[in-house]
This record gives structure tokens, sequence and C-alpha cells, in this order.
């Protein structure tokens, strides 16, 4: 269970602030901004085979059919669903649309995939610099938080006191961090 009261700032400087805050709502709602945002939660815990597993059977397709509407090799299919295969962002996303997973719900499948995969950086992101890349991951270290202490990962959250941070990360041991990003235009 995550104790909702913990849940700590990170700083520019490093280094956690947990100042009181109010528990997360129930449901994530959907932020709005000048820029489109939307809400994601990863939930790092619960595998991608599980995940794939449930959108499947709630289809009630067979290993072969998701293949062939997903146009990959029914060997990768069930070799996700049973945790001995990795996938990266594409054919994650082809099971997904074979799925009739759209939206936030297909961002997030893909997202779980390839939260376990090698390949973590989505296409999208790939021609930002290193440096920008592992910004926020060197961040988390010098704030005392190492990756594999993150059990989960809510994006662009809404908390009850009304504010909405870019992420909130949560740790194996019931503490949270907030991170929240400021980019100034020169």
């Amino acid at each position: 269970m995550i104790n909702r009261k913990n849940i700590g700032e990170i700083s520019a400087t490093g280094g956690i602030k947990f100042p009181p805050v109010a528990p997360l709502t129930n449901s994530f709602d959907i932020c709005s901004t000048s820029i489109v945002t939307i809400t994601i939660l990863i939930n790092m815990q619960n595998t991608f085979a599980n995940t794939l597993t449930a959108h499947r059977n709630r289809l009630n397709l067979t290993v072969q059919t998701l293949a062939d509407k997903a146009k990959v090799n029914p060997t990768l299919v069930s070799g996700l669903q049973n945790n001995k295969r990795q996938v990266g962002e594409n054919n994650a996303r082809r099971l997904g649309i074979a799925l009739n997973l759209s939206g936030k719900e297909l961002e997030n499948f893909v997202y779980a995939a390839i939260n376990e995969c090698s390949e973590k950086v989505m296409e999208q992101n790939k021609p930002y610099p290193a440096e920008v890349l592992n910004l926020c991951a060197k961040q988390l270290q010098e704030s005392g938080i190492d990756g594999d202490q993150i059990s989960r990962c809510v994006l662009k959250p809404k908390l009850q006191d009304g504010r909405e941070p870019d992420a909130i990360v949560y740790m194996n041991d019931g503490r949270a961090a907030l991170i929240e990003l400021k980019i100034t235009p020169r």
C-alpha cells in the first residue's frame, strides 16, 4: 500500500522535501493547458505480460489472431505473455492498435511495453541530446532515488490541493516525490 501522505518534491538543487500535501484524488483527471496534456498512469509492478494478456482476453482473441491483426509473429505475442521476450515501441504500438486501443490507453500500453525493454526512449524523443534525455534520471539519482526504488509513475496528476505537477514517482518504501519541470524560453 502506498502511503500517499508522504509525497515529496525533488528540488532542482537535489534533495527531497516532504511538505504536507493533500492526497491524490481517486481518479486521475485529464489536465488541460495551452499545450495538450494527458494523465498517464504507469504501474511498473503490473507487467506488460499481464497487460497484454488482459487486453487479448478481453477481446477473446487467440494468440494467432492477435499476431495476424498486429502483423507480428505469434511467437512474439506468446513470448511477451510469458515474460520471455521484450518488445519495442513500434511493435507495442501495432499490438495496441490490434487490441483496439487508442489515445491515452494506447500510450499507456506502449509505455508499459518500453518500460520492460532495453530501448526505453520513444522514437519521437530520440533526436534530443543524451544530456536532455538523462536529466530527470540524474536529478532523481542526486536526490537519493535510484531507478530500482521506483514502483510507479503518474504523469500529469491532479492533486486535491489544485497542484498539477509534471509527474509523481512512487517508491517501493511508500515514499513519493513530485517532479515539476520549468522551461523558460529565452
